[in-house]
Order: C-alpha cells, then structure tokens, then sequence
C-alpha cells in the first residue's frame, strides 16, 4: 500500500496519476506525449528550454506545437521559408513574443534554394497544400499527377 501511494505521489507531480484499466483499451493515446515531454523538460530546465520547429507553416493547421506554444509561452524559433505562409506564421503569433521567428529554407547546401508546392486554389486536398513544399520538383509532380492534374 506504501508504495502505491508513493508512486501516485510522484505521478501527481507530473499532472499523472496511475488508474486501473479493463484489459482492452481503445487505441486512443490517453494523454498527450509530446505534452507530457514538454513538462517534464520544463520542470526540470524551465529557463533554459528552447525548441525550433522547421517547417512551421502557419502556426496554426495542423500544428501540434501551437496549443503548447500558448499554454506554456515555450521560447523557440520557427522557421518557415515560403514568404506568403511565413506571414501568416508571423500574423498567427502575433501576440507570442518570446518566439523568434525566421523566413529561411533549411536545404543539403549553403546558398539560395528554390520551393516547389501546390498554388493555393489548386483544386487538391488541403493537405496537400498545406505542409507539402519540397526542394525536389519531380515529388510534386508525382503528387499532381496521382491526382489527376
């Protein structure tokens, strides 16, 4: 019994606590992962945590940084290299102003790079225009031609 106490303890510091379950559980995560990894770094180094997230897009589709961004004001930089969506990057955290926030392209050498990606009313799911931006043009291509364009 002590030890159950003491381990529910030390769960509590974590916002966890240990509960039994039936035998077959949903393949449903019963809490978030990359959350509880942010916790646990920023209780240990609150003030020297700092993250980068290349390819930030928007800051806000389906972006599972976001919700953490702004519940836990994380200090980081995000780096998005299209200058359309990098604007609306930086409109989107507008009000986040411990992030740093770059208009570059990550790339295999030094020098400038050229994005290939889907226009914005091209008539393609939305998951293909949001986040599909490559270096390699013949990618795209290929995603276009699966669809038809």
């Amino acid at each position: 019994m002590f030890l159950k106490t003491l381990a529910q303890k030390i769960l509590a510091i974590f916002g966890l606590r240990l509960v039994r379950t039936s035998r077959y559980v949903e393949p449903v995560a019963p809490f978030d992962v990359l959350e509880l990894a942010v916790r646990v770094q920023l209780f240990k180094k609150k003030d020297d945590f700092y993250f980068v997230q290349i390819g930030a897009n928007d800051g806000v589709l389906a972006d599972t940084l976001n919700p953490l961004i702004r519940k836990y004001r994380l200090h980081g930089c995000l780096v998005e290299p299209m200058k359309d969506v990098f604007n609306e990057l930086k409109q989107n955290y507008s009000d986040q102003t411990q992030l740093d926030l770059r208009e570059v392209m990550i790339g295999e050498r030094n020098g400038l790079g050229k994005i290939h990606r889907f226009k914005r009313d091209a008539p393609v799911p939305a998951s293909y225009y949001h986040g599909l931006a490559r270096q390699d043009a013949d990618y795209i291509r290929r995603k276009a031609k699966a669809e038809g364009l």
